[in-house]
Parts: C-alpha cells; sequence; structure tokens
C-alpha cells in the first residue's frame, strides 16, 4: 500500500521537482505534452507494474490531498497489479 500526500519530487518516478516556483503539471499539460517527468515517470511506473506482477504483488493508492499526487503516473502499476485507486481531500471524515 502507498500512502501519500503529495507528488514524488525524485527518483526515477519524480512528478514534479521540488522547486516551488515551478507548478505541478494539469491535465492540459498531460495532453498537450508539456509535462517535463511525465513520459520518462510513466515508463519507470510501467516497469514497476511487470515487476509487481511477476511477483503477485498488488500496489493500492489511498491519496488524501487538495493538491495533485501524481495519479496519472500510478496509474498503470495499480490497474496492471489489481489494486485499487482512491483519491480524497483529507482523511477526515464527517
Amino acid at each position: 500500500m502507498v500512502f501519500t500526500s503529495g507528488p514524488a519530487t525524485v527518483g526515477p518516478g519524480i512528478v514534479v521537482d521540488s522547486d516551488l516556483g515551478n507548478a505541478i503539471r494539469n491535465h492540459r499539460d498531460l495532453i498537450n505534452g508539456q509535462s517535463p517527468y511525465f513520459r520518462k515517470s510513466s515508463n519507470f511506473y510501467k516497469r514497476l507494474s511487470q515487476r509487481l506482477c511477476d511477483s503477485s504483488v498488488v500496489l493500492d493508492l489511498f491519496a488524501c490531498s487538495l493538491g495533485q499526487v501524481g495519479a496519472a503516473e500510478l496509474k498503470v502499476p495499480v490497474e496492471s497489479s489489481g489494486g485499487f485507486m482512491i483519491l480524497g481531500e483529507s482523511f477526515e471524515s464527517d
């Protein structure tokens, strides 16, 4: 299980760099190919999904954040391993 409250900022699965002056990509950036890390991180997560399946490991993603967490990049390993992706704005409930 992965519990996260923000996108990856380092390593091969990077979604956005840690410089707060650079905004995280949005849906339009993904569609237009304007996201500098999307292709590289997606390829990393595709390779990871194969390793998960070969090891019979399921990846579940529980993400609670008002901002983006990189769910587009994590879609393939979650789906191919048979996991669940749950996105929310907080861990609190009314």
